[in-house]
């Protein structure tokens, strides 16, 4: 496919979307919450070559290399800036960051154990090209993505829209893209924010009277609570197979 897929807007965005210090200190710690769902999800799996795909800054792969997670890290971003400030960090166990289209994935079919993709397929145009992808190139897939779609839409569309953020999610819309897309779902879980999170946001008190409950109501009343609050869902995938029909 030779014709272009990100709009010129999206990609100019996206082009000097990490020249800001001031979000930062946000990026770092909104990675250490993803690292944390994605040992959840994983339970205590061995991968040897992990690909971060949307890798930002780098936040994440910083996690991942810190904490070993896999011994080979490798990373595509769509974003100039990103791409830049990942290899300035000099990462200990990335063997390599390239930029990427948003698509097309410079890798050969199934190369990689896990592919990650944290908080982008939100900012993507066209979510099943993408989905296509990372399962070309991966054994296993693990998505995560906010839940922006609850009863307070209209809000977290202004709100989100200066991210790049253009698809919204419940826990059902999200599972049922993964599935029609051709990925059999090994785990689902539905996260509140951190508590760091949350105080980083909004301030020590207000951010623990959030956390606090956000957590309280997803325990007692889960699906009253993702159409009321922001959330966010992690899935382990594995791509589907006939044996998955039987």
């Amino acid at each position: 496919m030779n014709q272009k897929i990100v709009s010129d807007s999206l990609q100019k965005m996206y082009d000097d979307y990490y020249g800001d210090n001031s979000l930062h200190s946000k990026r770092y710690i909104t990675a250490l919450q993803s690292y944390k769902h994605i040992l959840d999800c994983c339970k205590g799996k061995h991968f040897q070559k992990v690909l971060d795909v949307g890798s930002g800054e780098g936040s994440l792969l910083e996690q991942m290399s810190i904490n070993n997670f896999a011994q080979h890290l490798y990373g595509v971003e769509i974003s100039e800036s990103g791409c830049q400030i990942i290899q300035d960090k000099k990462i200990p166990n990335l063997i390599d960051i390239l930029k990427f289209d948003g698509y097309k994935i410079p890798y050969p079919d199934k190369y990689f154990d896990l592919a990650i993709s944290v908080h982008v397929l939100e900012h993507v145009e066209h979510e099943r090209l993408f989905l296509y992808e990372l399962k070309r190139v991966a054994k296993n897939v693990l998505i995560e993505v906010p839940l922006e779609h609850t009863l307070r839409i209209d809000k977290a569309i202004n709100t989100s829209r200066r991210y790049g953020h253009i698809n919204y999610y419940t826990p059902s819309t999200f599972a049922n893209i993964l599935t029609t897309s051709g990925y059999s779902i090994e785990g689902f879980q539905v996260f509140a924010h951190s508590k760091e999170y949350e105080c980083f946001l909004s301030g020590k008190l207000k951010g623990t009277l959030k956390h606090l409950t956000r957590q309280g109501l997803l325990k007692y009343l889960p699906k009253f609570a993702t159409y009321l609050m922001t959330y966010v869902a992690t899935a382990l995938c594995v791509e589907h197979t006939e044996h998955d029909d039987v």
